[in-house]
C-alpha cells in the first residue's frame, strides 16, 4: 500500500531525471510505476504529467520522445479501467519559470503548475 491513508488523488511528475541519467526505458519505468500506484490505490485519481522544459541535461530529444510517448502508456492504464489522466506541462511553461539550476521550477514556474494541477482536478472534487 501507498501510505496507511490512502490518498484520493496522486500527482505524477517523473522522468526529468531519465532524460540525462538513463534515457533507455524511460516510458516502460513509468508504466510500472503508475501500475505500482493505481495497483496499491485502485480508487485513486492518478494525473501523469509530461515533463517540464528543462535548460540543462539531455532533455531535448530524449524529453521529447518520452513526453511524446506518454499518451500511449496512459492510454493503455485507461483502456483498462484506471483512473489515470495525462495533462501537459511542457506547452506554455514560462520561459522564467526555472530556478537557477536550469532544472528545477522556481515560484513562478511552481505556481503555473499549481494551476496546471488544479485545472486537471477541478472536476474530480466535491
Amino acid at each position: 500500500m501507498m501510505v496507511d491513508q490512502a490518498p484520493n488523488i496522486v500527482l505524477l511528475h517523473a522522468g526529468t531525471n531519465d532524460t540525462s541519467r538513463s534515457p533507455s526505458g524511460m516510458t516502460d519505468r513509468l508504466g510500472t510505476l503508475i501500475d505500482h500506484i493505481v495497483g496499491d490505490g485502485p480508487n485513486v485519481l492518478l494525473v501523469v504529467t509530461t515533463i517540464i522544459p528543462i535548460k540543462q541535461g539531455s532533455y531535448g530529444t530524449v524529453g521529447q520522445s518520452f513526453d511524446e510517448a506518454l499518451p500511449a502508456v496512459v492510454q493503455k492504464r485507461i483502456d483498462a479501467g484506471k483512473h489515470v489522466v495525462l495533462v501537459d506541462m511542457f506547452t506554455n511553461f514560462p520561459s522564467n519559470g526555472l530556478g537557477s539550476d536550469g532544472v528545477h521550477p522556481n515560484q513562478t514556474g511552481y505556481d503555473w503548475m499549481a494551476g496546471i494541477w488544479y485545472g486537471a482536478i477541478k472536476s474530480f472534487l466535491h
